[in-house]
């Protein structure tokens, strides 16, 4: 889904009421993601971007974020970050724009030591501890703004997975944004939504402290599938311990897997 006005309004929020310098700043980003016209212009001069840093999409018909032709242009979120200094580092089994392509259904002290190795088409791909075993509790930020909803299977293990390396390779002390789809929103975009019921039990679960945990459309939001405006659970906490991440267990103690037509997660789901 990328990171839209409020998303990155909020991460920068953060950042400066926990008193983070985004100079040499650690982040940690899941997904390639790109940035929504109109998210980052009052954040960096535009004028310092060559044409490589920039995406296009092209929709049928004129959008709210679109030229009069329906041509959409985003920023990729790296070159924003890098451009402020901050040290940025993207996750993405696509390994687009800068990604290190790795596998977030493996816990990442175990991916392989060449980032190229497509997991999903060589399953058997030898898993060692490797380079990015550095990387534990190294982030001062870690974002996920629509991308653990993609990452799915029949019983909820790989889901479960992403988030213990959410978890591990956030600092103490460290920030986590999330911006996910809502229950009951988003029609066939993906398998997984999430509600607030989720992020209070996980941060009871894990000690993170809560600063934001709202389901809110904004009119800057993504236009979905559906042609409409659709919410997102957004959620942004600190890890204030150096403790394990839930258990498997636990975790699925209060996930509730619900199949067809969505995935539902946490006991206030209505399908």
């Amino acid at each position: 889904m990328g990171i839209v006005v409020k998303d990155l309004d909020l991460i920068f929020q953060y950042i400066e009421e926990l008193g983070m310098s985004l100079k040499d700043l650690k982040m940690l980003e899941l997904g390639n993601e790109w940035l929504q016209p109109g998210s980052w212009e009052k954040f960096v001069d535009t004028s310092r971007f060559k044409d490589e840093h920039f995406r296009y999409k092209q929709r049928p018909n004129k959008t709210a974020i679109s030229d009069d032709n329906g041509l959409e242009t985003y920023v990729v979120s790296k070159f924003l970050f890098e451009e402020l200094g901050v040290e940025h580092i993207s996750v993405d089994i696509n390994g687009q724009d800068g990604a290190l392509k790795l596998d977030l259904t493996k816990h990442f002290k175990y991916q392989p030591q060449k980032a190229n190795v497509n997991l999903y088409n060589n399953p058997n791909a030898k898993q060692e501890i490797g380079e990015y075993n550095k990387y534990f509790e190294y982030f001062d930020v870690v974002t996920n703004c629509g991308t653990t909803e993609h990452v799915d299977n029949q019983n909820g293990h790989n889901n479960y997975i992403a988030w213990k390396n959410l978890h591990d390779l956030l600092r103490v002390d460290g920030l986590h944004f999330s911006s996910l789809p809502a229950i009951g929103y988003w029609p066939d975009h993906c398998n997984i939504y999430y509600n607030c019921d989720f992020f209070d039990k996980l941060a009871d679960f894990c000690n993170y402290k809560l600063l934001y945990n709202q389901i809110i459309a904004s009119p800057d939001q993504y236009i979905s599938e559906t042609g409409k405006i659709e919410p997102n659970v957004r959620a942004a906490f600190i890890k204030t311990k150096d403790s394990k991440f839930l258990t498997e267990d636990e975790f699925n103690s209060f996930v509730r897997v619900v199949r067809k037509p969505f995935y539902a997660m946490g006991p206030n789901a209505i399908i």
